[in-house]
């Protein structure tokens, strides 16, 4: 498990699309999963790491087979942070 280091990030649209993304909100008006899959040292990864940092993402699974790279999860507060509800949250985690 990571330490937590908190700061303040200052969230871009790629940011928000990434979180968007994992919450399977490009395809749908409602949350319906919850992962991102990132091969680490991609500009992508660097941007999950920072989410992460922020509370906004956490570590999940790393994938050393080169599947997909390693995977994060929303949090709550980055479902927050597109306008997920607390209820449609929980369901994208069911």
């Amino acid at each position: 498990m990571r330490a937590f280091n908190p700061f303040t990030l200052t969230m871009t649209d790629r940011h928000l699309e990434i979180i968007r993304h994992s919450l399977g909100l490009l395809r749908s008006k409602y949350a319906y999963r919850n992962h991102f899959c990132a091969e680490p040292g991609s500009e992508d990864y660097k941007r999950c790491v920072e989410l992460e940092q922020a509370g906004f993402m956490r570590f999940g699974i790393s994938q050393s087979s080169g599947y997909c790279g390693d995977i994060f999860f929303v949090t709550q507060s980055g479902a927050e942070a597109v306008g997920v509800s607390a209820s449609q949250y929980m369901k994208a985690n069911q």
